[in-house]
């Protein structure tokens, strides 16, 4: 049964959290998706109100191992405020010049949690956050006769199509179906890549640190200068580039430049190309 044709436990619902947006309070107002035949609040209008049962989970563990939790949150109230409070929680895990995790990815995978969760089952959302990666934990599978294949091919199939499609007019999600595409693009050019997996009525997907196999390359051994470091790595590979220098050194495309630069002045590299297609050889 799709949860619109469920009424509300609880019709004394309150809205405050939505009301703060002009454009949520809005479509609250207008949407008769909320309500039941006989006028009653259904089960969507109780998950988008301040009276919402169903939360997120998030725990932070100090190692790549689900162990010893160093910390525990749980989100509460109205899904789009929990959707707010995780964003601004998992986002900030990055630092604006090298995210750890696309911003925008972070955001496809927390909207799927609510728009495709089981609302039939009261075990929250967990997301585990990991010194490596991230795990998106959700009761639901996909829907009958679908498997991963399908989603990435875009095809929209929400189990709970009349919450998808409200938050979809607030603003809050935008395309059906290109949640997977997406995270795949916002990661093309990594080492590591998403996972998602369906099992057993569980979804989970796996968000890999993407500064993760730099930092893990930058402290194999330590280098008396940052000159070194990128000579010792060009002649070990044969060459390099400007985006490697960036990982390496965690900087930004002035300070690589200004690297790569000095070396060839100082003779001991040789650039070949030009513009993005730059390499730099040891001389």
């Amino acid at each position: 049964m799709n949860i619109e044709q469920i009424p509300s436990p609880v019709q004394d619902l309150g809205f405050e959290q939505i009301s703060r947006d002009s454009i949520c309070e809005g479509v609250l107002q207008d949407s008769p998706q909320l309500f039941m035949t006989d006028g009653r609040w259904n089960l969507p209008a109780l998950i988008l109100s301040d009276n919402n049962p169903f939360t997120i989970q998030v725990a932070f563990y100090p190692s790549t191992v689900k162990e010893d939790c160093r910390r525990r949150t749980v989100l509460t109230g109205s899904a789009v405020s929990q959707l707010e409070q995780a964003i601004s929680m998992l986002t900030a895990l990055s630092d604006a010049v090298h995210p750890s995790y696309p911003p925008q990815a972070i955001r496809e995978i927390l909207c799927n949690c609510v728009c495709h969760r089981s609302y039939e089952s009261p075990v929250p959302t967990q997301i585990g956050v990991y010194t490596d990666r991230i795990e998106f934990l959700t009761i639901g599978g996909l829907a009958q006769g679908l498997d991963i294949a399908s989603v990435e091919m875009g095809i929209a199939a929400s189990p709970n199509p009349a919450l998808a499609n409200i938050l979809y007019l607030m603003g809050i999600i935008q395309n059906y179906g290109t949640g997977i595409g997406k995270v795949r693009r916002l990661y093309k050019g990594e080492k590591s890549q998403p996972r998602f997996e369906a099992a057993g009525g569980v979804f989970k997907v796996t968000l890999p640190d993407c500064n993760r196999a730099a930092a893990e390359k930058r402290a194999v051994v330590y280098f008396a200068s940052e000159k070194d470091q990128i000579l010792s790595f060009a002649r070990d590979q044969g060459m390099v580039t400007r985006r490697e220098v960036e990982e390496l050194l965690a900087c930004g495309q002035t300070k690589s430049f200004g690297i790569l630069k000095s070396l060839c002045t100082d003779g001991l590299l040789l650039r070949r190309g030009s513009g993005r297609n730059s390499v730099y050889m040891p001389v």
